[in-house]
């Protein structure tokens, strides 16, 4: 049965419809019979819309499935359903219209409409669910982009340029470099730590033909490859150790080993390859502890309090924010337009905010800079904890006057804005799609004449261009440094120009300048510098070798095409860097530094040593008994692993062994 209110299945011998509460009479009661059925009825393919229901004339109306509907092939009818047949309510009963028939499935013995019901409602929660955290999810990723379309469709031109430097210096302040500062000066100021480095002076391939040159002139330098100094230094609980090493050929020769134990005031020295002895001075009687240790952590209180007396980037990007706003405030009016920023060779869309100011404008806006800044407590807090650290060192510093002299300062300024005088200045800012400031211009007019610096960076794709330059109409006091390029993850690459009175000068050639790591205040790429090409040095070379032109040198000198090469990386626990001067492509001879820093490692001081006083007395046997029993053979077998010729070698060991001879007469 069907229930006629809500059309919903009923079993039989229900008395209330269990979907929506209508009571179900039994046969032979004045009460409309509920619809009964014996085969399927089909949905029409098309719906059917019925018409408004009407009051039957007749008190009863029989109402059955139409001929022209046909139970599908593929389903048989339960034997226990009837044809739906129903009488029409009384005239005074309300009028239902008939149900229309659901979309034909087999319909259950047991009624399901409660769990049915529920799992549609369960779907629709489910995909509302799904679409709120879709487009919550868009919006967190979009939220800048979103934030500045609003910001740049609705906000007034100032209001606008307020919100892009806001959101530019809260970029910028929210980089890493100012921790990697934190970060170096807490290793210097920390008592347990140690630090290596190793130097070389490397020679290229170009740079062999220099050796052959000092070959030819009798002194064969052919063997050599590259030479330097590494050195270790380690610092815990008041003892210090300081290795040093002379390096030949990426050989160590032989290490030179220092212990300094500050509490004792003791230095002990070893060559571990000669001998395991040491000798030790004693300061003891001269040098006093207490006085060292003060002085020390007079020194490392300093940093300390210097590096915690450093604005935090939070309280950097409140008090400029601040001064921004005071700017604004004092500008009447800004213009904002569609533009185009051009930058090497690079042409990038962007906004133009333009703001032009005249003598009383500038006169106006420092005016009410440096009164803020008279009574600006944050200003008078950060300066005068500064100079309370800087006490730790030098207790003259009184931080009082040193504000009171800050504050003359600026009343001085103030009685001369009068004196500005400028018949326009023009500043113009470039925002991209993503309101990031991608440059700025500033022009100042004044009798006729004018100054304007342009920076610009315009991006299209992965193509950069750069731009930075300071024009005035005197030729002469042009620059320009203009560059292009690639961006590809993270990494620029491309070429640099630097310009001066519109002649190039220099060349820089950039490869693979990691961007992440400049924004942590650390460094990983290279860089090539080259003559411009305005600059002939051949001939700047020839004149300064006049006279000489007969000799070796000058052939291999003046056909050079010199460049300079920097690269490596550096980052605040190591670094790994080179120096190299090359001839075009190839390479003359490097200078290499690396190193890193780390904990510093335990110190043992040693039990026996030979003793020479703060006053230079020493065992004089003992020390000459030291000397003597040196093993030499060790550095020498280390000279030829260093590839350092045997006639030099064998002229080595008969000095030391000469010198062993004289000191048998002892």
């Amino acid at each position: 049965m069907f229930c006629l209110n809500c059309g919903k299945v009923i079993p039989d011998g229900a008395k209330f419809c269990a979907a929506c509460g209508t009571p179900i009479q039994a046969e032979g009661e004045n009460a409309p019979e509920a619809i009964k059925i014996s085969e399927p009825v089909v949905t029409p393919a098309e719906p059917v819309v019925p018409a408004a229901p009407v009051v039957p004339e007749a008190p009863a109306a029989t109402y059955a499935a139409p001929e022209n509907y046909a139970a599908p092939e593929s389903y048989a009818a339960p034997e226990s359903y009837a044809a739906p047949v129903q009488e029409a309510p009384a005239p005074a009963a309300p009028v239902q219209p008939a149900p229309v028939a659901p979309s034909w499935s087999p319909i259950p013995e047991e009624p399901q409409q409660g769990k049915k019901g529920g799992k549609g409602l369960g779907i629709v929660i489910a995909a509302v669910a799904a679409i709120v955290v879709l487009i919550g999810g868009i919006a967190f990723m979009a939220r800048d982009k979103v934030g500045h379309a609003i910001h740049k469709a609705f906000d007034k031109p100032k209001d606008y340029y307020a919100y892009v430097e806001k959101k530019n210096l809260t970029a910028l302040t929210n980089g890493t470099g100012a921790e990697a500062v934190t970060k170096v000066i807490d290793q210097i100021k920390n008592e347990n730590t140690s630090m290596t480095e190793t130097i070389k002076v490397r020679l290229g391939s170009r740079g062999k033909d220099f050796t052959a040159l000092a070959k030819s002139q009798g002194l064969d330098l052919s063997w050599l490859e590259s030479a330097g100094i590494s050195y270790t230094v380690s610092a815990k609980e008041m003892q210090a150790k300081l290795t040093v090493a002379p390096l030949l050929n990426d050989v160590t020769l032989a290490n030179a080993v220092a212990l300094l134990d500050m509490k004792d005031g003791k230095v002990f020295l070893s060559i571990p390859e000669l001998s395991e002895k040491y000798i030790g001075f004693s300061f003891s009687d001269t040098y006093s502890y207490e006085q060292f240790s003060e002085q020390m952590e007079k020194i490392y209180g300093a940093f300390g309090k210097m590096a915690q007396a450093c604005p935090s980037t939070d309280e950097v990007e409140k008090l400029t924010l601040k001064y921004y706003q005071i700017i604004m405030d004092q500008v009447e009016e800004m213009q904002k337009d569609k533009a185009k920023l051009e930058a090497g060779d690079v042409t990038q869309d962007c906004t133009q905010l333009t703001m032009e100011l005249k003598s009383k404008d500038v006169q106006k806006i420092l005016g009410a800079i440096i009164k803020e800044l008279k009574k600006d407590k944050d200003v008078k807090k950060m300066l005068e904890k500064f100079c309370d650290s800087m006490q730790t060192y030098d207790e003259s510093i009184d931080s009082e006057e040193v504000y009171n002299e800050f504050v003359e300062g600026l009343e001085k300024l103030e009685g001369s804005l009068e004196q500005i005088e400028i018949d326009k200045l023009v500043l113009e800012i470039y925002v991209d799609g993503d309101g990031k400031i991608i440059g700025r211009t500033i022009t100042v007019k004044k009798d006729g004449e004018s100054l304007t610096m342009k920076y610009g960076v315009a991006r299209k794709g992965d193509k950069v261009g750069v731009e930075l330059s300071a024009k005035t109409p005197e030729e002469d006091a042009n620059f320009t440094i203009i560059g292009n390029g690639t961006e590809k993850s993270n990494k620029f690459s491309g070429e640099f120009k630097f310009k001066v009175a519109d002649q190039n000068i220099l060349n820089v050639d950039v490869e693979d300048y990691d961007l992440k790591a400049a924004e942590k205040g650390e460094f990983a790429g290279s860089f090539t510098f080259k003559a411009g090409s305005d600059v002939d040095l051949k001939q700047q070379l020839q004149q300064a070798m006049r006279g000489g032109e007969d000799s070796p040198v000058y052939a291999l000198l003046v056909n050079l095409e010199p460049r300079i090469r920097i690269s490596g990386n550096v980052t605040t626990d190591s670094h790994k860097i080179s120096l190299t001067v090359m001839d075009a492509d190839s390479d003359i001879v490097s200078l290499e530094f690396e190193g890193s820093t780390g904990k510093g490692e335990d110190i043992s001081m040693p039990g026996s040593y030979i003793a020479v006083s703060a006053d230079g007395t020493y065992d004089e046997k003992e020390l000459v008994d030291y000397v003597k029993n040196m093993n030499y053979q060790s550095i020498l077998d280390n000279l030829r692993k260093a590839k350092l010729p045997e006639e030099w070698v064998t002229m080595a060991e008969q000095y030391l062994k000469q010198a062993m001879d004289e000191l048998e007469l002892y």
